[in-house]
């Protein structure tokens, strides 16, 4: 083997490697990021059930999520954004839950029913999250943008 030849294969070896690294590192920040979003939405929560949605301030969302203050604005704008996109999050989550089993071909009244009970046994079932969004269906720190994208996941219900 020749220099050139050794140099290649090593070269060769390296990128090989190197994009196999890149892959590993870019999908253990990836998980790590999508870990702390979580635990910033889970002390979101426990906070605003707690304490109301004043009382949830970032210094202490940061600290029951044990994450530096400075993390939470790398995913979220503000203390808005933050909710905002909790309520989203949960209200995708109730609407899934609330049209579980639907099926369009069911009569109106055997639809409801089901889509009904599926929201009760939410309510009932979660709480914790029934309790935030309930909160948040009645404050103006919800912005129309995000009631409005909410609202899209309802089209079946309205539909029927």
């Amino acid at each position: 083997m020749n220099v050139h030849s050794f140099f290649y294969a090593c070269l060769d070896f390296n990128l090989r490697h190197s994009a196999i690294i890149q892959r590993t590192l870019l999908s253990h920040y990836f998980k790590k990021g999508i870990n702390k979003r979580s635990a910033l939405f889970k002390a979101t929560l426990s906070l605003v059930n707690k304490d109301g949605i004043q009382g949830a301030s970032m210094a202490k969302v940061a600290k029951m999520a044990k994450v530096s203050p400075a993390t939470i604005y790398i995913y979220f704008n503000n203390k808005q954004d933050l909710v905002n996109r909790l309520y989203l999050d949960l209200k995708e989550s109730f609407a899934k839950h609330a049209f579980n089993s639907y099926d369009v071909d069911y009569c109106i009244k055997d639809s409801f029913e089901k889509i009904w009970f599926n929201m009760t046994d939410f309510k009932l079932n979660q709480k914790e999250k029934a309790s935030f969004l309930s909160q948040c269906d009645n404050t103006p720190m919800i912005d129309e943008q995000t009631r409005q994208v909410w609202l899209k996941h309802l089209t079946p219900l309205f539909e029927l």
